[in-house]
């Protein structure tokens, strides 16, 4: 498990600096997907890195979505207004 850690880290993410866990959790019929989110510094810069693990009987599939620290600032933007909508409704 350490060395697909450390492969993980040379291919895909950088120096993993905190792991925030799970934050998704599927099931479609007998496969599981897992979204877990990563903060990383990669090529001197922070980054968040979304990985997507799928596992099946006889399957298995790992992709990563690389996210600048700029866009949370969009983010704050959706959550400003996902929450006034929903203030609304009540």
């Amino acid at each position: 498990m350490r060395l697909f850690k450390s492969l993980e880290a040379l291919l895909f993410t950088g120096e993993q600096i905190k792991d925030y866990g799970v934050i998704s959790d599927e099931y479609h019929g007998p496969a599981r997907t897992q979204t877990s989110l990563l903060l990383c510094r990669q090529h001197g810069k922070y980054i968040i890195v979304l990985r997507h693990k799928s596992t099946a009987a006889f399957a298995f599939d790992l992709k990563y979505t690389t996210l600048s620290l700029s866009c949370f600032s969009k983010f704050k933007e959706i959550e400003t207004d996902i929450l006034a909508r929903m203030a609304k409704e009540e």
